[in-house]
């Protein structure tokens, strides 16, 4: 081996090892996500359980459609945190891969310069130096090139030292973007998986909505519970009113009741957006003949029919006050709004938004799902403690051609 590349080679090795990564932070998060992933998976094998006890017991029931229905809903959340996951490891490796990248051209490009100052003092050695010194031409000149000279080898060492710290913070970056890309390969199985059983699973229910629809004695029974169901939500929105009132006294403010009306809400009555796009009305508000049972019904809002899988959007600003479920309403975002004003949307396959968080008009709230009359959202007014008939908020539409 020639002298040059001796030279080259001991300033290589005395690079530091393969230093452990820093991994604390990433592995306390990872143990964070996996911890809310179990725990989504555990509440699916519940309703699984139950799923399985009640088809030993007894054929197609209301109750085993409930299992349903909140087993889809499980699986579908974690699908969903799932994929969020996935787009997180996507954007983090592909960061992590470009900070490779530049620490390696960093590397690359000390060395070439620490080989080429290796090569120079190879061929000329400390001669060049001393020319350099002695052709200063005044001794303030020779002070100055011998403080150029101290300050070019003290460089030098820095860009070693340098070359050292980039190596081990490559090695550091190179092992954490490995368990990320291992990670995002779990993921990604893992997500495929569950979206089989979904499909799965979604094939069984619509056999059971379908059994179910045929049967009017379990048919009754749904509409039976669909009153029981109404009163659970007047108590909801009168427990959301006590709490708004609470929160106001706490804060300084009258302890009365709350005060409804006015506000920008009631100032848009009859042009409010509607909370899906296009669809039909298949049940108006208040009382009417059921269309299969030809029972008098009371309708606390309107049902309006669209395919499974629409986006349900708020229909004002406001706030998500509650996520909910319901056996014949499924699950149902309460979003509160101005003047003592809720509104309620039902029957959602998906959700898409957080309790307490701030909404605009138009915003997405989830997805439409379905129920036993079939594809559908329900949506109510409250003003207070009262329903509305919410086509006299909603923004005119044909209804002759829905």
């Amino acid at each position: 081996m020639n002298r040059p590349a001796v030279h080259i080679a001991l300033a290589l090795l005395i690079l530091p090892a393969v230093f452990p990564p820093a991994a604390g932070a990433f592995q306390k998060e990872l143990r964070s996500k996996q911890s809310q992933l179990e725990k989504l998976r555990n509440e699916i094998q519940e309703y699984e359980k139950k799923i399985r006890s009640k088809e030993k017991k007894e054929n197609l029931t209301l109750g085993q459609l409930d299992n349903y229905n909140r087993k889809e809903t499980v699986l579908k959340k974690l699908i969903r945190r799932l994929h969020r996951e996935e787009e997180a490891l996507a954007a983090s490796i592909d960061s992590a891969e470009n900070s490779v990248s530049a620490l390696s051209e960093r590397i690359d490009h000390l060395k070439q310069q620490y080989a080429g100052y290796v090569r120079s003092a190879y061929l000329k050695g400390r001669t060049a130096d001393l020319e350099l010194l002695l052709t200063a031409g005044s001794f303030n000149r020779f002070i100055i090139r011998a403080e150029y000279l101290q300050r070019f080898s003290e460089q030098r060492k820095e860009d070693l030292a340098e070359v050292s710290a980039k190596k081990a913070e490559l090695e550091e970056q190179q092992a954490a973007l490995s368990k990320k890309l291992n990670e995002r390969k779990s993921v990604i199985a893992d997500k495929s998986a569950e979206q089989g059983r979904l499909r799965t699973m979604t094939k069984k229910k619509k056999q059971i909505l379908s059994a179910i629809r045929k049967d009017k004695k379990k048919y009754q029974g749904e509409i039976d519970r669909r009153k029981k169901d109404f009163k659970d939500v007047e108590r909801k929105i009168a427990a959301l009113i006590e709490a708004a009132n609470r929160r106001k006294a706490a804060a300084g403010g009258p302890a009365s009741a709350e005060i409804v009306g006015g506000g920008p809400f009631e100032a848009a009555k009859g042009r409010l957006r509607w909370p899906v796009e296009g669809g039909k009305i298949v049940a108006r508000y208040g009382k009417q003949q059921h269309p299969v049972l030809h029972t008098i019904t009371d309708n606390k809002g309107i049902d309006i029919g669209v395919s499974s899988g629409t986006a349900v959007a708020a229909v004002a600003p406001g706030e998500v006050s509650t996520i909910w479920w319901l056996p014949s309403y499924g699950n149902l975002v309460i979003v509160a709004h101005d003047g003592g004003y809720r509104t309620v949307y039902a029957h959602l396959e998906d959700i898409t938004v957080e309790e307490g968080q701030k909404v605009k008009a138009g915003q997405a709230l989830g997805q439409s799902g379905e129920g036993i009359d079939g594809p559908l959202v329900h949506f109510e007014v409250w003003r207070g403690r009262e329903t509305q008939n919410p086509l006299t908020w909603l923004s005119p539409r044909n209804l002759t051609r829905q």
